[in-house]
């Protein structure tokens, strides 16, 4: 047990707070101090002997501020006391994000925040200290060194609860940034997690806060290595703190050329997951989610069994299309009926036409059998069935539709190769493939809606991937807002792929 007892000809002061309604601060209160040999002197008027109140347990941390576990004497329980030494500190930076931190933590009540409890100087040995309660638990980063495995659920859990704290903490004006968001600072008590050290914390009552870079390499955004920081860093933060979780590998390990974050594709996670910390960890500050609320409320909606279709843009209410829109991969999958209402009514039509050839034909070859019941129902049935038809083609597509009908599957990678495959299945078996095709995604000079059939003279579309002398069709008998919405994340997806000056011909092409 180390106690914070001096020599009696050592004086040890503290300050009940420098956030009193003067709102005195270390700026303020360094112009009440005197130097004398380097250390500064304070007014005894101000100040009550430091052992008094609290006595260190244990040190957790000793960098340029050491971090202790600590007894408050007035009431026996734990609490955390920071301590700033001015002769071990580099630079002044270093006083200036510890008055931050204790600036951020008086503002704060948040029970998954600590609380703030005393601010303490000691002129004596130059040294300053922040109290705050002590949270009860175990880091993030101690489970994993442990050995803990963390499946889909608790990490889906965990980042909701974390979301939460970032909406209240950017809920301030101007927002709260942590900065420093990753495993060692998020603490888990068994039910409920708790997000603590806020000394990178931004300035909460200056505007524009500092330009000082501050963070964890791996966890940090790209823009904070600039010095910039914003609400959407600290989501980056945190999508880089659960993909470290769920695949045990550093962050700066799950980086790929494009410096984007991604976990390795044998995970077992759910594509849904994967898709959301991707767009949470983006490279690219305009493809991140920008605020915690969005991130949580598409967490949410991934989590409903009733979401089938997962890309960038909102699916179409009711839609049964697959759709995964990752940064690495798009993959779709939909059945459509294999007869629309254009091939059946040409369909009915051949087949009347060729069945008024066989009954001409046939009482042709036997007089006879002319005009008896026989013949009666061999000539009009099949003709009455058919005019029955073309009074109730809707039906008869949706019917047939229930066994017969043609799946598509269509997979964008990356890497820049591409499957298109389209399927023929009847009673749920597949019979043969209408069309396989692999290529390359650089070939594809456009996604268009063309023309399909016209219906009451107004036209059908389709889609159709261009590849210059190739053309494939697909999505006739989807409706519009699934056609357009489909070719907005394909499009986008590709887009990606492409330079900035083939990205502008490929959607000038493709009509976008």
């Amino acid at each position: 047990m180390f106690c914070l007892s001096a020599p009696k000809q050592r004086a040890r002061f503290i300050v009940d707070s420098c956030f009193e309604k003067n709102d005195v601060s270390f700026v303020s209160l360094e112009r009440k101090l005197t130097h004398k040999g380097g250390i500064p002197a304070l007014e005894k008027s101000q100040a009550l002997l430091l052992e008094e109140r609290y006595r260190l347990e244990s040190r957790l941390a000793h960098n340029q501020v050491e971090t202790w576990k600590a007894q408050c004497l007035k009431d026996n329980t734990w609490v955390v006391v920071k301590i700033l030494k001015l002769t071990e500190i580099s630079d002044w930076k270093t006083q200036e994000l510890f008055e931050r931190e204790a600036k951020a933590l008086k503002h704060l009540k948040h029970p998954a925040i600590p609380t703030y409890l005393d601010y303490l100087v000691d002129p004596a040995a130059g040294a300053y200290y922040l109290v705050h309660t002590w949270v009860e638990g175990q880091s993030l980063a101690q489970m994993l060194t442990a050995g803990q495995v963390f499946d889909e659920a608790f990490v889906v859990n965990l980042a909701e609860q974390i979301l939460a704290i970032l909406s209240y903490l950017h809920a301030f004006s101007p927002p709260i940034i942590h900065r420093d968001l990753k495993p060692s600072n998020l603490i888990w008590d068994g039910d409920r997690v708790h997000l603590i050290d806020f000394g990178g914390v931004l300035e909460v009552l200056t505007p524009q806060g500092g330009s000082t870079v501050t963070g964890t390499y791996g966890y940090m955004a790209p823009e904070q290595f600039a010095g910039k920081a914003l609400p959407a860093s600290d989501l980056y933060s945190l999508g880089a703190t659960l993909m470290h979780l769920l695949s045990g590998q550093l962050p700066s390990e799950l980086l790929n050329p494009q410096l984007q974050l991604a976990l390795p594709e044998k995970l077992p996670i759910s594509g849904r997951l994967r898709f959301w910390l991707e767009q949470l960890t983006a490279y690219q500050l305009a493809q991140r989610f920008q605020t915690a609320e969005s991130a949580l409320a598409q967490l949410q909606a991934l989590s409903s069994q009733s979401i089938l279709s997962v890309g960038s843009h909102p699916p179409p209410p009711e839609t049964e299309i697959q759709l995964e829109h990752r940064f690495t991969q798009l993959s779709l999958r939909f059945r459509e009926p294999y007869f629309s209402l254009a091939r059946l009514g040409i369909s009915a039509f051949v087949f009347l036409f060729s069945w008024m050839l066989v009954t001409g034909t046939v009482a042709s070859l036997f007089p006879t059998f002319n005009g008896t019941w026989g013949f009666t129902i061999f000539f009009a049935g099949p003709i009455y069935a058919t005019f029955g038809l073309f009074f109730g083609l809707g039906f008869a597509v949706k019917w047939l539709g229930q066994f017969l009908y043609t799946e598509t599957t269509l997979e964008l990678n990356a890497s820049g190769s591409f499957k298109l495959q389209k399927e023929l299945f009847f009673r749920g078996r597949s019979r043969y493939f209408q069309i396989s095709e692999t290529g390359s995604i650089r070939d594809i000079q456009a996604l268009q809606k063309v023309i399909a059939y016209y219906q009451n003279q107004e036209p059908i579309y389709k889609l159709r991937l261009d590849l210059g002398g190739l053309k494939y069709d697909f999505g006739s008998q989807l409706s519009d807002p699934e056609k357009k919405w489909l070719q907005a994340e394909i499009v986008d997806f590709l887009s990606r792929q492409f330079s900035s000056s083939q990205t502008q011909l490929f959607k000038a092409r493709s009509e976008v």
